[in-house]
């Protein structure tokens, strides 16, 4: 929360890692490709480190995705890390165009010339490059419908007025979630939450108690419409 670990921060106890209390309901921890809480990854607790020739997508997605094609035992706990929210950016695949993918709100686009022509130019194609490298192989191994996905980042994307910058763009992080227990998805919450929350979440999730030293506040009764913030 407080640093990185490649940069001289560690934790206290790494037995208060989000792994260990997993580890207590059941769950296998994998670890593919970066992490930014140890200066070595054997130091967290995870089950397995998988081997990767490299941090960015293209190899750890391959590791990621031999992992779930040898069907791993259930339930499972997977920490993907890649290092593509950091430039430069690979191009965007077939499968991406620019005049379709919005960039963060405070970037300036070029405006619309006419209701047929969509918008254009870098700054869209900029982040048509840092989307593309985020998404694909659970639907391949069959795990959508049962998987949580928790997809965020550890600073402001590496955009100008962002990352490095002490604003609202350059401190906030991204947060998205997608899979049963109500993240159906389609859906934008404004409400004011933090990383510290992720961890209750699960554990409310789960059904399973959270440590007494837990911080922070599930998500959850945002999630179900329950509540319009979390204190």
């Amino acid at each position: 929360m407080i640093g990185l670990a490649h940069l001289g921060f560690k934790l206290h106890d790494y037995s208060q890692h989000i792994v260990h209390t997993l580890h207590g309901a059941g769950y296998r921890s994998t670890l593919v490709g970066m992490q930014h809480v140890a200066p070595d990854s054997r130091m967290i607790g995870y089950d397995e480190v998988a081997p990767v020739q490299g941090v960015e997508a293209e190899p750890v997605v391959a590791a990621a995705k031999t992992v779930l094609e040898r069907s791993p035992a259930q339930p499972f706990f997977l920490d993907v890390g890649f290092a593509e929210t950091h430039r430069v950016f690979p191009p965007p695949g077939l499968l991406e165009d620019p005049r379709y993918c919005r960039p963060p709100a405070h970037c300036r686009t070029r405006p619309r010339r006419a209701l047929t022509s969509p918008p254009s130019g870098p700054v869209r194609a900029d982040s048509t490059m840092a989307w593309a490298r985020c998404s694909r192989p659970l639907a391949e191994a069959g795990l959508v419908e049962s998987t949580l996905v928790i997809c965020t980042t550890d600073h402001g994307l590496a955009f100008p007025g962002m990352k490095c910058n002490l604003t609202d763009h350059g401190t906030g992080v991204m947060l998205m979630l997608r899979g049963p227990g109500g993240f159906a998805g389609g859906q934008v919450c404004d409400a004011m939450v933090s990383h510290v929350d992720v961890f209750p979440t699960v554990c409310d999730l789960l059904e399973i108690e959270r440590p007494a030293w837990l911080q922070g506040q599930s998500l959850l009764p945002l999630v179900r419409g329950e509540a319009q913030q979390v204190n």
